[in-house]
């Protein structure tokens, strides 16, 4: 009787591990209509002037299963996945101040594309995220979810 009891404890030890490691791995939800929403802060060495910058707000970004579009760049047959990178990392490597806000709650998102443009990391939280572009942090907002 007491192995039994062992035995299950070890199994339900098993499942809640596995359970909260695909927790941790899971897909991001991104598929939808996304608009660029601020520019946020920039590197202090950027391709961009006020102007540019100021020129990405209002785009949008389309995101479906078989394809990823913002602007002129595509991303054919994507996959993304959350990392186990900090947040204050994101910003670190960009050399951008972090806006308090997103240090908690939010996760690195990383890209793959099968074919066309490399995509940077985003940093995700609720129905919004954060990515660098020519060394310029812009937010995006979700304003439609995908529909099949």
């Amino acid at each position: 009787m007491n192995r039994l009891i062992y035995l299950s404890s070890a199994s339900l030890v098993v499942h809640v591990i596995f359970t909260l490691a695909g927790c941790l791995q899971s897909k991001p939800l991104l598929e939808g209509h996304w608009a660029v929403v601020r520019v946020v802060d920039s590197a202090p060495i950027s391709a961009m002037g006020p102007d540019d910058e100021q020129a990405h707000v209002g785009q949008t970004f389309l995101f479906k299963p078989n394809e990823w579009a913002f602007e002129d760049m595509v991303c054919n047959e994507p996959t993304a996945h959350s990392t186990p990178t900090l947040p204050q990392t994101f910003f670190d490597e960009y050399r951008i101040e972090p806006e308090q806000d997103w240090l908690k709650g939010s996760r690195v998102v990383e890209f793959k594309c099968q074919r066309g443009d490399f995509v940077s990391p985003v940093l995700l939280k609720d129905g919004r995220f954060l990515f660098v572009l020519d060394g310029v942090l812009f937010e995006a907002k979700q304003i439609e979810p995908h529909s099949p």
